[in-house]
């Protein structure tokens, strides 16, 4: 009898009072075992399913923030891009302004063409940052040089403005201009009438 008091768990239930009845439950060893062994195996699928979506739930959050730092890393790339595009309008107009310039005071005009450091590079080689400072840089230069360019024209106009243009009074020139024989030997520096 022995034997098969050992193959059983015995769950004993008092109750408080004396008029009820106890209550008894006996469980095969190997059933508790099994129940056992599922409730553990149970356990553990739920355990590596709570890891696994949580796992699923970060990746799923990392790639959408990295998806949103795209979007925006878009964004910020168009706008350099914009702007670079209206710097380099904005040279290509005051190169213009300056040749003009030029032309009209009758000095020589700039001819080459003006690219980022002088040499023909693709917008992969150049960082879009690095190329809006360089345009910034020229537009500088070039309304430096046009400013020069206006007060050297401001100077050049107030010279001539100085220079009469017609003949004070009409009349016959009586003594030119130059070396003269007589009254006076000597330089003569006007025309007299």
């Amino acid at each position: 009898m022995e034997k098969n008091e050992n193959k059983f768990f015995t769950i004993i239930l008092i109750p408080h009072s004396p008029e009820d009845k106890t209550f008894v439950l006996k469980i095969p060893k190997k059933a508790a075992k099994m129940f056992a062994a599922g409730l553990i195996t149970v356990l553990l699928f739920v355990l590596s399913l709570f890891i696994y979506s949580s796992y699923y739930v970060r990746r799923a959050a990392s790639y959408e923030d990295i998806k949103q730092k795209l979007v925006l890393q878009d964004k910020q790339i168009k706008k350099f891009d914009d702007q670079t595009k209206l710097l380099d309008s904005r040279l290509e107009k005051l190169i213009y302004r300056e040749n003009q310039i030029r032309k009209m005071l009758g000095l020589s005009t700039d001819t080459k063409e003006l690219t980022l450091n002088n040499k023909v590079e693709s917008v992969k080689d150049v960082p879009l940052e690095e190329k809006i400072k360089t345009i910034n840089s020229k537009i500088n230069e070039k309304e430096k040089s046009i400013k020069f360019l206006l007060s050297y024209a401001k100077a050049f106009r107030e010279r001539f403005s100085h220079i009469p243009s017609i003949w004070p009074i009409y009349g016959q020139i009586t003594s030119n201009f130059g070396y003269r024989i007589f009254p006076w030997r000597g330089f003569h520096s006007g025309i007299d009438i």
